[in-house]
């Protein structure tokens, strides 16, 4: 092993053994993992949550994921990733739900209003309306508020197989074997690289460094991890695509 890689060791240990155990230790570790969930969540249905907020339900996704797991640590960022994507999820359908609840008062203001322009031949005044529907004043004007922030769109305006809103979480047949095939693939190509760009890629793109932590592993600059990850994904998209 070299110098920078046995450095690299002993610091990882070093920082293994200084942190936190069981569920504390699991959230410490995996914050990032939250944030980069809450993004990836974002992005699929941006203008949905802020992301702020996104992250903030996130982090309590974790912590809820951390003290429920039994397993392996080595399982948990797979497992805290469907635990945090799917309070996500759950929390932006629940939003949803409530635009259609609102939808439905509105209907229920305007059928009011229908019925009391017919009976008394004239437009109804808020008052009669709010009596009509049996609530108060300041609760009808809160209801005329909240309507006013209601778009009507077509599904075919609304819909995209891009959005989280409307993802189907079971995977299609078809997709899982090509997936398998396309992994089988691909790790016999990133097998054929030299060494030291298959771990880049490793480092890359399953412990998700960034180049300048990959960079201090291997005691080289970032602009020349940047080349060998750039080398490495050229010659896996070569082989790919003699291979298909």
């Amino acid at each position: 092993m070299t110098m920078p890689l046995r450095n690299a060791a002993a610091r990882a240990y070093r920082e293994q053994m200084e942190a936190p155990s069981g569920p504390a230790g699991l959230i410490a570790q995996h914050l990032p993992l939250a944030r980069r969930v809450a993004w990836h969540v974002h992005g699929k249905a941006p203008g949905a949550i802020e992301v702020e907020e996104l992250q903030q339900m996130a982090v309590v996704a974790l912590i809820e994921a951390a003290n429920a797991h039994q397993g392996d640590d080595a399982t948990f960022p797979g497992y805290a990733s469907m635990r945090i994507k799917g309070a996500l999820l759950d929390e932006m359908r629940r939003r949803a739900a409530m635009t259609r609840g609102a939808l439905r008062r509105r209907r229920e203001m305007l059928n009011a209003q229908e019925a009391l322009s017919a009976s008394l031949g004239r437009q109804p005044t808020r008052a009669e309306i709010a009596a009509h529907l049996d609530i108060d004043e300041a609760e009808f004007s809160a209801r005329c508020d909240e309507a006013e922030g209601i778009r009507y769109s077509s599904m075919d305006e609304v819909y995209s197989d891009h959005s989280m809103l409307f993802a189907d979480e079971q995977q299609d047949a078809f997709d899982g074997v090509a997936d398998e095939q396309m992994r089988a693939l691909l790790a016999r190509h990133i097998g054929g690289l030299p060494e030291r760009e298959a771990l880049v890629l490793q480092l890359y793109f399953v412990e998700e460094l960034n180049l300048v932590e990959i960079a201090e592993v291997f005691d080289l600059t970032s602009a020349r991890i940047c080349q060998l990850k750039a080398s490495a994904l050229s010659k896996l998209r070569k082989a790919l695509q003699d291979s298909i």
